[in-house]
């Protein structure tokens, strides 16, 4: 059974839109004009205040940052494919990486998410435009690049997953940052941290220990769910606190999307046509229901038909939207 790429939303597809049509680089590097100094990015590392970002110098010159980021030797201590093991993402997530840089993980989530989308926000303009043209030449149509503001990672919609690697430890006020994202990941989404560990002779000077990170996160409403160590650096996976019933909700929808999707393609086997209607594979009342209390709703057309669950609001658009693009199985 396969499945098409899910209908990227109306922002999301207005997000993709701008980023094709985004000014191309001029210059040596393309940077756009210059914005004001910001109190967090990807440089030189100084002082560290309590819940506040380490001290940092622009990046004004990708190519310099290419060289930092991409270098090949970076592999063996980040451990990309590792990482996305224990991200274990869908082909259609919605990710946002924050902090994206030059597109070392934005890219490779970019690839092993190809049915979604990924959001890869910076507050550095010559990176995100950078990396908007390395979208274009490798052609990831499912990566946009997008500048974001210190304190609000200018999100699109609500993501499954919101990634930070090397860059927990810049952000100012991070409590209450962990806390706005709370609003900007969809129901059972997940936010991961990956940074530098202490006792380990890389990174910043000033290190964030895991324990630190925890607490904090704990304070915005966040749980830890699993730890990774690499050989540099730890990954906390959190999830919401108290979100527990929501994620269930979610995966119950699934699975009774995809056993109606199988039984749907059983019948079209048996009778060389699709079913018109739910209620011809003689399914019980329960399995046509969703854990919202809406019957599932089915859509066939010329070979390829449509099940969805129209989630907690029970109808499409609106404050519903979200929840029926989550649901959206197509199958041809």
């Amino acid at each position: 059974m396969s499945i098409p790429r899910r209908l990227p939303s109306p922002l999301a597809a207005l997000a993709l839109a701008l980023a094709a049509v985004a000014p191309t680089a001029r210059g040596q590097d393309g940077a756009p004009p210059r914005p004001p100094e910001r109190p967090h990015g990807h440089g030189d590392h100084g002082g560290e205040h309590d819940d506040g970002p380490t001290v940092h110098r622009r990046f004004d010159d990708p190519r310099r940052a290419e060289r930092m980021f991409e270098d090949p030797g970076r592999d063996a201590w980040q451990r990309p494919e590792r990482v996305l093991e224990v991200l274990a993402l869908p082909r259609d997530a919605r990710v946002a990486d924050v902090g994206a840089a030059t597109g070392y993980f934005a890219v490779r989530l970019a690839r092993a998410c190809p049915e979604g989308v990924v959001y890869a926000v910076d507050v550095e303009w010559p990176l995100v435009n950078y990396l908007n043209l390395r979208a274009r030449r490798e052609r990831l149509g499912n990566l946009v690049a997008l500048v974001c503001a210190p304190d609000d990672p200018g999100l699109p919609e609500p993501v499954d997953l919101v990634f930070v690697c090397d860059t927990y430890h810049h952000l100012g006020r991070r409590v209450d940052y962990a806390r706005a994202l709370r609003e900007r990941v969809r129901p059972g989404g997940r936010l991961v941290i990956v940074d530098y560990d202490e006792g380990v002779d890389a990174g910043p000077p000033h290190k964030l220990p895991a324990a630190k990170v925890v607490a904090e996160l704990a304070r915005a409403g966040w749980r830890l769910e699993r730890r990774e160590d690499l050989p540099r650096q730890y990954l906390l996976a959190f999830v919401l606190d108290g979100d527990d019933e929501a994620a269930a909700r979610l995966r119950r929808a699934h699975a009774g999307l995809d056993a109606l999707a199988a039984r749907v393609l059983a019948h079209r086997a048996a009778h060389g046509a699709l079913p018109a209607a739910l209620a011809d594979l003689g399914a019980e009342p329960a399995e046509l229901t969703d854990p919202w209390g809406h019957p599932f709703a089915y859509a066939p057309d010329e070979g390829s038909f449509v099940v969805r669950s129209l989630g907690r609001d029970g109808r499409p658009g609106g404050a519903g939207e979200d929840a029926d693009a989550t649901h959206r199985r197509a199958v041809r």
